[in-house]
């Protein structure tokens, strides 16, 4: 019984980050490159390069989006490494 309580516990205060959201009745996945988010939500609503990183000799421009939801629902905040998806949080809900 210790044991069980114990998983629920460590399983509720995990941290949790969305790979995937639905934009336009369309799947979003972590991995995708921009045209393909840009064909499936449309443009961002704001979208800010932060930085490169290299991997070797080769450069990537690290850059921020966030696209708008519907209204009720949570913004996304998508995170790029060059012109991949590597990260999507949370955003504020839209009023």
């Amino acid at each position: 019984m210790l044991r069980i309580f114990t998983i629920v516990f460590l399983l509720a205060f995990t941290p949790v980050s969305a790979f995937s959201f639905r934009c336009n009745n369309k799947i979003v996945t972590k991995g995708m490159v921009k045209a393909e988010v840009i064909e499936r939500c449309g443009s961002p609503m704001y979208a800010e390069d932060t930085g490169v990183s290299w991997s070797g000799n080769t450069m990537f421009v690290n850059s921020t989006w966030v696209m708008e939801a519907e209204k009720g629902h949570f913004r996304r905040i998508i995170f790029w490494s060059g012109n991949k998806m590597i990260e999507v949080r949370l955003g504020s809900r839209r009023k």
